[in-house]
């Protein structure tokens, strides 16, 4: 019975004992409030587009004279900050006045400048830039180099992008320095005025359209040599950039 009454006193002394130096739960801080660094979630995730120019000898068909209002907005990626800088490296262009190639470029990034006030583009030459393949610099940039050869394709534009939030971070238009190029729409060469146009419209993430009926249209899918049409925008192209952007 002593031992009994013993065990018992000595169990009630330990119950005391524990339970006054026990901390609730709701008091515990967690490790990660102690001072220790936040663990990374890691670089966010970016993936490239790339949209393909494709020219012909001649037009598989003659535009229509009236204006259609349709536009295809790629895969609804945007520019977070409209505000966009665009380096024009004309060098490898093979038109004798470089900085009259700049200057048909910049024309080209305008046409989407006036159709839409939110959307404003700043061109400068510098001959050292070119386009980012591999992984994007935040550097946009228009140059010349090697495609596939005269005959082919026309132009390139890949832009860069972050998965999660659809925001653009970098584009880069690749002309085809195989081809020849004028400033000045001759019919035996590709317009720079023209395919500017059409490019600058991938660089805001515009697609091709395809269709007969909007072949007047600056991103219809065709060109060719001595092709102009592009050069100004249509009622589709403004709904399109308008659509993104605003008026």
């Amino acid at each position: 019975m002593k031992k009994l009454i013993y065990l018992m006193v000595v169990i009630a002394i330990l119950g005391l004992f524990v339970s006054g130096c026990s901390i609730p739960l709701k008091f515990v801080v967690p490790t990660l409030e102690k001072g220790n660094p936040k663990p990374e979630l890691g670089a966010p995730k970016i993936e490239r587009g790339v949209f393909v120019n494709h020219g012909y000898s001649s037009p598989p068909w003659y535009p229509p004279e009236e204006a259609t209002d349709r536009y295809q907005w790629g895969p609804k990626i945007d520019w977070a900050d409209p505000s966009v800088e665009v380096l024009v490296n004309p060098t490898a262009s093979g038109v004798t006045s470089l900085s009259a190639v700049v200057a048909e470029v910049e024309k080209g990034f305008e046409a989407w400048d006036v159709a839409s006030g939110p959307f404003e583009v700043k061109v400068s030459w510098d001959d050292t830039v070119g386009p980012s393949l591999d992984e994007p610099d935040e550097v946009n940039t228009v140059s010349w180099g090697t495609i596939d050869g005269a005959g082919g394709i026309v132009a390139v534009t890949y832009y860069w992008y972050y998965v999660n939030t659809k925001e653009l971070i970098d584009t880069d238009i690749i002309f085809d320095s195989a081809e020849s190029w004028s400033i000045t729409g001759e019919s035996n060469k590709f317009d720079v005025w023209n395919i500017a146009t059409h490019e600058a419209g991938h660089t805001l993430v515009l697609g091709d359209l395809r269709s007969p009926k909007d072949g007047a249209l600056t991103m219809h899918a065709y060109t060719w040599l001595g092709d102009t049409m592009k050069s100004t925008l249509g009622s589709g192209d403004i709904l399109g950039i308008q659509a993104i952007y605003g008026k």
